[in-house]
């Protein structure tokens, strides 16, 4: 029996029977030593890989602390000046998802567009109010 077989054969019946079984279901005769100690290993091996850490990457780990979207900042800026402010959005929600997928290169690219067209749109949402207060002023 390889590691890789899912069922041993009874030998007293021929049956093929789940590893996980230690008795024949057709005949009642027990699994043969040499496949439970085979399975036994097996089992041994495979909590043997589970107990190892598994580590992160280093550049997973850099994307995950290092690099923001400017999430919070697209949203503030979308209230601010809605047409300028949405291009912001869009970027900052393709940066978070390229960080998410680990694509480091693209995140960084996304996260730089973002902040660029959020300053836009502060600049033009404050235009806007200055402009605004100014006509209400002279107005009256």
């Amino acid at each position: 029996m390889s590691s890789t077989d899912q069922n041993w054969d009874c030998p007293n019946c021929s049956e093929s029977i789940e590893c996980q079984f230690d008795l024949c279901w057709n005949c009642g005769t027990e699994m043969p030593a040499e496949i439970a100690r085979n399975l036994s290993e097996i089992d041994a091996e495979v909590e043997e890989a589970a107990e190892e850490p598994t580590a992160k990457p280093p550049a997973v780990r850099k994307v995950a602390t290092t690099m923001g979207s400017g999430l919070p900042w697209s949203v503030l800026v979308f209230g601010f000046c809605p047409p300028v402010g949405l291009v912001a959005l869009i970027y900052s929600v393709l940066a978070e998802i390229s960080r998410i997928h680990h694509q480091r290169d693209l995140a960084l690219d996304y996260s730089r567009r973002a902040a660029s067209w959020q300053i836009v749109a502060f600049v033009v949402g404050s235009i806007a109010l200055l402009m605004g207060f100014l006509f209400l002023v002279t107005r009256s």
